[in-house]
């Protein structure tokens, strides 16, 4: 959300893994990719880049610690046991959609809404 405030990115797209709703619809599904997030960056996007991979490094080395510090910074609560299962078994990566999956994502955020920060 800071990046977001400051101007750093356009927009921010959370998981909704946690929705227990069979007709909801994904990100990860929306785009083509098993995502945990999405960012929009404005400008140069190699230093959001290299912050994301170093978080990333940070959670390998120690899922732990990195799970608590998620817990702590998170608006719902959600089990240790959970969020650190969450770190050890995602497949960490950065890429970009096709054309095709970005249409896909702005038909369904067109349709269900849009939350902005404003």
């Amino acid at each position: 959300m800071n990046m977001l405030n400051l101007g750093q990115v356009q927009s921010a797209v959370l998981n909704v893994a946690l929705v227990n709703d069979g007709n909801a619809v994904f990100l990860e599904d929306a785009v083509g990719v098993p995502g945990a997030c999405g960012i929009y960056i404005n400008g140069e996007p190699e230093p959001i880049i290299n912050v994301y991979e170093a978080g990333i490094e940070l959670a390998r080395e120690d899922p732990e610690g990195s799970a608590e510090y998620v817990i702590k910074n998170l608006p719902v609560k959600l089990p240790k046991e959970f969020v650190v299962n969450v770190l050890r078994s995602v497949k960490y990566g950065v890429s970009e959609p096709s054309d095709r999956d970005v249409d896909r994502l702005i038909s369904i955020v067109n349709t269900y809404g849009v939350i902005t920060n404003e």
